[in-house]
């Protein structure tokens, strides 16, 4: 690493500056990144932001069913404003991991709720043999 002479004078000088002086430039320093890094918001002050709900029409085809997690894996249609199509595993509620059968097509809400997504109101329609 190479450090310039006016890096070197300057570390120099720094070291050479009172101790009071010196804690007051870190302090400043610190405090400077605490503020950089959200310290001292809202959320640290008891009063945390939870991100709402949100809820999105889904419509798709159940492709596997899984009851030890209590998932699906579903092939859906693209989520308007939400993602594109996609095969993807949703949890569900005990209910709809009884009546799910695989092929069946199936409507329901998919949530959102902070960073875990699951299906509600959840319905199931089994395709008819040709």
């Amino acid at each position: 690493m190479y450090l310039s002479p006016s890096t070197l004078s300057s570390f120099h000088a720094f070291r050479r500056l009172p101790l009071a002086a010196g804690g007051l430039t870190l302090l400043g320093a610190l405090m400077f990144v605490s503020a950089c890094n959200g310290l001292g918001s809202s959320a640290d002050a008891g009063h945390p932001t939870h991100p709402a709900v949100q809820r999105y029409p889904l419509s798709g085809r159940v492709m596997n069913i899984y009851p030890e997690r209590s998932s699906l894996l579903i092939a859906h249609e693209a989520v308007a404003g939400f993602m594109p199509a996609m095969t993807m595993e949703y949890k569900v509620d005990a209910a709809a991991l009884q009546a799910a059968t695989p092929s069946a097509h199936i409507t329901g809400e998919l949530v959102l709720d902070g960073v875990e997504l699951h299906l509600e109101n959840v319905h199931f329609t089994v395709p008819h043999p040709l």
